[in-house]
């Protein structure tokens, strides 16, 4: 009955909650409803429109919540497991589907993964895959994949992360998630973007602020979860209320007094939409020719990147094959003309966190460019995805660039445009970076890639091993990238 009121909510909801209750006269209701879902969700792909996917998504998104809770709770946890799949990144499994050519059989196939084929991915991976969702009584819901065994553990969150869960959709605070008030530096608006660089003599207090929320989550969300954990990879499946949660960075004390164990210490971590969505990524052939396109420091009065330009110049000096647009040169047609004929694409720019392309819009987040004249362009979210993209990777060395709206179907920002537009990894940031910082972490990532041979999570969490070494205390200085999709 409980699934059946979710499904009803709303005219939206209509002909979804009219399947369930029609199904119900069938003995097996478990599998009528998933029958029915699959009705509605033939509908939804029938619409052939991301943006369209997305918003009716969010009306369905409470059924999908209502029966892994009820699988959960009833000592189901696989079947549970199975329905938090398939409500993950819907519209972006589509988009992907239509952009490797899959039939319809072939993407339904590929749609209904399974308890089996789970662990068939964990073990090609040789890797960990961690799903979190959070319940509708603000407790987490945990999974740990792993080659020999799926685990689950309800997690109970402490009051305060409670009291942070996101508000509804339209006030502007539903970009709080679980890190809530621990985040380092507030949300950036295209007014404020000449303050978005942590300053120096801030950083201090910055990262004591962060530390007390990354010590509390590393309680909240690894201790539970650790004894379960084998091998050195982790990758990451969560919902968006827990985008801004930076797991490289969590810690503990060591024992001893001996300083804090960070979770990079031990693991090479990456996150990706959905598990499905991480299998889709091996079937692209991206483009793996050698060449860049780097784009660092545009011309924009009063909010210019000295690092950034210097991030730029050095790495075009490490990837012989590049070109360079800076100043004048770094605006989003000059982008536009040269994105496609590129294996890697790196932006050292400022990022905005709420830039829209219009109010309409359901996709938050832009990279600021130049219109050659010394005024600001942006290069929005809405038409990144739109771009048809052969890279293999796409920097987003900015601030704020994992940011984007708070939906069902995950985070609608820059990093899900760029894997909608074909890229198969990205690597973006929770927070306002440091200009200097940025340049030794992002030198370093590109030295470890293309010289020591190493994947892009290793690459990317060597770099961040550096830095943490330099700055152990100051984790706002080196947590915020992240690495998302392959």
């Amino acid at each position: 009955k409980e699934i059946g009121d979710k499904a009803g909510e709303g005219d939206g909801n209509h002909n979804l909650g009219h399947s369930f209750f029609m199904f119900l006269e069938y003995p097996n209701s478990e599998d009528a409803f998933i029958q029915a879902i699959a009705i509605y969700s033939d509908i939804q792909a029938s619409l052939g429109h991301d943006a369209w996917k997305i918003s009716i998504f969010e009306e369905q998104s409470k059924t999908y919540h209502a029966l892994e809770r009820n699988y959960f709770i009833t000592g189901k946890e696989g079947k549970a497991l199975e329905i938090c799949e398939k409500g993950r990144a819907r519209a972006l499994f589509d988009l992907y589907s239509e952009r490797l050519g899959l039939s319809k059989e072939g993407c339904e196939q590929r749609a209904n993964i399974n308890l089996e084929k789970m662990q068939e991915i964990a073990k090609r991976e040789k890797a960990s895959f961690i799903y979190f969702s959070r319940s509708f009584d603000n407790d987490l819901h945990a999974w740990v994949v792993k080659e020999d065994g799926i685990q689950s553990k309800k997690i109970v969150l402490s009051k305060g992360f409670q009291s942070k869960a996101p508000t509804p959709l339209e006030e502007k605070e539903s970009r709080r998630s679980l890190m809530g008030d621990y985040l380092p530096v507030r949300t950036i608006t295209l007014e404020g973007l000449s303050d978005q660089t942590l300053e120096k003599e801030e950083s201090l207090d910055r990262s004591a602020h962060l530390s007390g929320g990354l010590e509390e989550l590393y309680k909240a969300l690894i201790s539970p979860i650790e004894g379960m954990l084998d091998g050195e990879k982790l990758i990451i499946i969560t919902d968006a209320t827990m985008r801004d949660v930076p797991f490289a960075a969590l810690y503990r004390n060591g024992p001893n007094g001996n300083g804090r164990e960070y979770l990079i210490d031990k693991y090479t971590i990456s996150m990706t939409p959905s598990l499905r969505i991480f299998d889709l990524l091996h079937e692209k052939k991206p483009l793996k020719n050698g060449s860049a396109l780097i784009v660092a420091d545009p011309a924009v009065e009063e909010k210019r990147l000295p690092g950034a330009k210097r991030e730029g110049r050095i790495l075009a000096r490490e990837m012989a094959s590049s070109k360079f647009l800076s100043e004048d040169g770094a605006t989003a047609e000059a982008i536009k003309q040269t994105a496609s004929d590129a294996s890697i694409l790196h932006f050292a720019c400022h990022g905005s966190a709420d830039a829209r392309f219009d109010k309409d819009s359901v996709f938050e987040g832009g990279l600021c460019l130049t219109n050659g004249n010394g005024e600001m362009e942006m290069l929005h979210a809405d038409e990144i995805q739109k771009f048809n993209l052969k890279a293999d990777l796409v920097v987003l060395s900015a601030c704020q660039t994992g940011k984007g709206a708070q939906r069902h179907e995950g985070v609608i920002g820059i990093s899900r445009a760029c894997l909608g537009a074909g890229v198969p990894s990205v690597v973006a940031t929770h927070w306002s970076i440091q200009d200097e910082v940025t340049v030794d972490l992002m030198r370093d990532f590109y030295h470890n890639l293309l010289n020591r041979e190493m994947t892009k999570a290793e690459a990317l969490r060597e770099a961040m091993l550096t830095q943490r070494k330099k700055h152990p205390e100051q984790p706002s200085l080196w947590g915020a990238f992240f690495l998302v999709g392959k």
